[in-house]
């Protein structure tokens, strides 16, 4: 899954935390993500 380019890096945590909660929901839901999964995230620099 990607993060909406529009998004700032810069925000807080908890807006980060909200977003990212939210894709794993959608994942979860949509039955890409399973329970048993581990999910890495990634920033990109620069």
């Amino acid at each position: 899954m990607l993060a909406d380019p529009r998004h700032p890096a810069e925000s807080t945590s908890a807006t980060n935390e909200s977003v990212l909660k939210v894709a794993l929901d959608h994942g979860k839901a949509s039955g890409i993500i399973k329970s048993h999964d581990r999910v890495v995230v990634c920033q990109k620099v620069g």
